[in-house]
């Protein structure tokens, strides 16, 4: 992965030296840190928004790092700092929800509901669908919200929060019906199902991580999704669902 990723940011770097400090070209190339910091300088809601893109991207890539905390906060602070400057923005709320969502994950439970992360997120992800109702990562965090709160909280979390695998599942499928190429969302939804009871939906956790696998990426990020993917497909084939879901537990997305 840093061999490939490498040839790609000297790629980039060969084929476009006129946008190379752009925050966009900067994120897609893989650059995640200059990304970040160019998008701070841009001084906007835009950038504020590219820059916590930026650096979820980085928490991802080692989601159990010694920076990962001060990567989550700061795309939190960034995505606040959006959501201030376009109080209407769609977006804003999504990338808090995202940075609200992941730093929930890394915290136990006892600190997760002090912080009231899954409240604050389901809130930002509920403006998020009223205001841009057919945008697919709404969905799909909904759906992902709703895994994620079976999956911790158990049945009295579940009736608690409103949560349900159902839910989850057709909020994950009406993303994928509104974004059927983009293999993050087809990612993050086997992740959910292969938390939620691998056993179960062991084949169309397949289904997913194959569409995942297969899809064209379209910047750094992406690919790294796809490379995720065909290393859980593998295990999933290779050694069964249970593997797969030990596998999976790793690989945040």
């Amino acid at each position: 992965m840093r061999i490939a990723l490498a040839a790609l940011l000297l790629c980039f770097s060969l084929t476009a030296p006129a946008r190379a400090e752009s925050p966009a070209a900067l994120y897609a190339a893989g650059d995640f840190r200059a990304a970040a910091d160019a998008a701070d300088r841009q001084g906007d809601a835009a950038g504020d928004i590219i820059a916590s893109r930026a650096l979820l991207a980085l928490a991802v890539s080692d989601f159990r790092g010694t920076e990962t905390k001060a990567w989550l906060n700061r795309a939190q602070v960034f995505a606040e700092r959006a959501l201030t400057a376009a109080p209407d923005s769609a977006e804003a709320r999504l990338q808090l929800a995202m940075a609200l969502g992941m730093k929930g994950r890394r915290a136990s439970i006892k600190e997760a509901i002090k912080a009231n992360y899954a409240r604050r997120g389901r809130a930002l992800i509920d403006e998020a669908l009223h205001l841009a109702p057919n945008d697919p990562w709404a969905h799909a965090l909904l759906g992902g919200w709703n895994m994620e709160v079976v999956r911790r909280g158990g049945r009295m979390g579940s009736v608690f929060m409103g949560a349900s695998v159902r839910s989850g599942m057709r909020a994950f499928d009406r993303a994928r019906a509104l974004a059927p190429g983009d293999p993050a969302i087809a990612l993050q939804y086997a992740l959910a199902l292969l938390a939620s009871d691998p056993a179960r939906y062991s084949a169309k956790a397949g289904d997913l991580l194959a569409a995942a696998a297969n899809a064209a990426p379209r910047d750094a990020f992406e690919n790294h999704v796809c490379d995720t993917a065909r290393r859980l497909a593998a295990v999933l084939s290779a050694k069964g669902p249970m593997a797969a879901a030990e596998s999976a537990a790793a690989a945040f997305l």
